[in-house]
């Protein structure tokens, strides 16, 4: 993770929230009035302990002085895990008034954690215990700003893997401590994750390597048009390869890529091209509606999947051989719950133009698809009854952030480690300047949430550490959580 980028605060049913006082300034500086666009990005991170992970959410809100503004009205259940690759752009909302905000909230009514059978049914289902009624606050350390005629970019940053936690009872129950980084971005790309979106080609222009992404179908009804920038991407239809000029207006295509408002200066999306003021806008010629236009966000599209929804499939699982040179295609064992038998096998080939990315949106190359590294596959299945069934790959997506969990009590803290008490004995564990330190406390009506110094750890605490395990030396953190429950539950 970019630490400049995220700054990350986090938050733990408590939750977990990276402070970026993005589209900032002071006071003296905002423009008064106006109103500009806010754009929600959720995403996620992988883990190994369920197949499924449902969260319905409520309500997503600025907050201010002057009181909540909301960004998405639900509910909505999505899928974390589905998001484990990409981002997903939530929610768009156009007509936000321009000023200073403090936090953003997230209502979480439920959340479901699923393990499957091997055939895809499901085998065991939990229902997580939610702290502070469902409500989420996510404090960044500064302020953030929405500016008119401009477009701020919110990416929420869900880690599965650190955010849930069995009762120590041993009651069997589910704990929910959502590990949330924010994003908040103005003016630059969001380069730190891929973006899926999925729509309709509209003003296909092949010599300016341009088009429009609409009907993308994103909250209250919005079905307005991304502009995409074409120029560097890897196209693919059923078939194998194409160019831009092979789209037409009216395609069906997903475009992969990094997210950003529109140029330095984005305009605002909300216009209206039948020159009056009401509500009975003219739709444009290819059906989409005036109001929204493209001019909020820009997609730097990697790759563009050419068909209607189904026509290319997504697959995780885990490579068992790697790709060469000589032989561009590796062994791949699908995850299961992916309608494939378990262990079940195919072979991934990977095209001319077919991209590789980490799922932190760096883009590697085949040297780094290697034997056991779990995967995200995006491609054409290719079945036959003569020949190996093989995927065409458009796009694969690594994932090289696997951690460990460390827990203990805090004992003892040196200039670069701290001495934690396990049930193995006392550990020494390594941090620096990125490792985050959060301190999240537990109410009856919410969470506070703080991003700490290692020194504000306080003696006998008991912390959860994140890292990766150095047989030779210490533990190498790379996030440490304490939680203080004041609660009556």
């Amino acid at each position: 993770m970019n630490k400049r980028l995220f700054s990350a605060l986090l938050c733990t049913a408590t939750l977990l929230l990276a402070s970026c006082g993005g589209g900032g300034g002071d006071d003296d500086t905002q423009a008064a009035g106006g109103t500009g666009s806010v754009g929600i990005l959720l995403t996620d991170g992988p883990t190994a302990e369920f197949d499924v992970i449902n969260i319905t959410l409520r309500k997503i809100q600025l907050l201010s002085d002057d009181g909540p503004v909301t960004l998405f009205s639900g509910p909505k259940t999505i899928d974390l895990l589905k998001l484990r690759s990409h981002s997903e752009l939530f929610a768009l909302t156009t007509d936000v008034a321009s000023g200073k905000f403090e936090k953003i909230r997230l209502l979480v009514d439920r959340i479901e954690l699923i393990k499957l059978k091997a055939d895809g049914n499901i085998l065991e289902s939990h229902d997580v215990k939610l702290s502070g009624n469902g409500k989420i606050d996510l404090n960044p350390r500064g302020p953030f700003y929405v500016t008119a005629d401009e477009t701020l970019l919110v990416q929420i940053d869900i880690d599965a893997e650190k955010s849930l936690k069995i009762h120590e009872s041993g009651n069997g129950k589910w704990h929910f401590r959502p590990v949330i980084f924010v994003d908040i971005i103005i003016g630059d790309r969001l380069d730190n994750r891929l973006v899926r979106l999925s729509g309709e080609a509209a003003e296909v222009e092949p010599d300016e390597g341009t088009f429009e992404l609409c009907g993308t179908r994103v909250n209250r009804g919005w079905d307005g048009c991304i502009e995409v920038d074409a120029e560097q991407s890897s196209i693919f239809g059923t078939d194998g390869e194409l160019m831009l000029g092979n789209i037409s207006d009216g395609d069906a295509l997903t475009v992969i890529g990094f997210l950003r408002p529109h140029g330095g200066s984005p305009r605002i999306a909300r216009h209206d091209d039948d020159d009056d003021d009401d509500d009975d806008d003219d739709d444009d010629r290819h059906g989409h509606d005036d109001d929204y236009e493209h001019h909020d966000l820009l997609m730097e599209a990697v790759v563009i999947e050419v068909g209607p929804p189904g026509s290319f499939i997504t697959l995780n699982g885990i490579a068992r051989s790697a790709p060469t040179d000589a032989l561009p295609e590796f062994d791949f064992e699908i995850d299961l719950g992916q309608g494939f038998v378990e262990g079940q096998h195919i072979d991934v080939k990977l095209m001319e133009g077919t991209r590789i990315f980490s799922r932190k949106g760096e883009e590697l190359d085949l040297s780094a698809v290697a034997v056991d590294a779990e995967a995200t596959v995006d491609g054409v299945l290719m079945l036959s009854n003569t020949v190996p069934d093989a995927l065409n790959a458009a796009l694969v997506v690594l994932d090289a952030s696997a951690t460990t969990q460390l827990t203990g009590e805090f004992k003892m803290l040196q200039a670069t480690t701290l001495t934690l008490f396990t049930d193995g004995g006392d550990r020494c564990v390594a941090f620096d300047e990125d490792t985050d330190v959060f301190r999240v406390t537990l109410l009856d009506d919410g969470t506070l949430a703080a991003r700490i110094d290692v020194t504000d750890l306080e003696s006998d605490q008991e912390i959860d550490v994140f890292g990766v395990a150095d047989p030779g030396g210490c533990f190498d953190a790379h996030s440490i959580i304490v939680v203080v429950d004041h609660s009556s539950s």
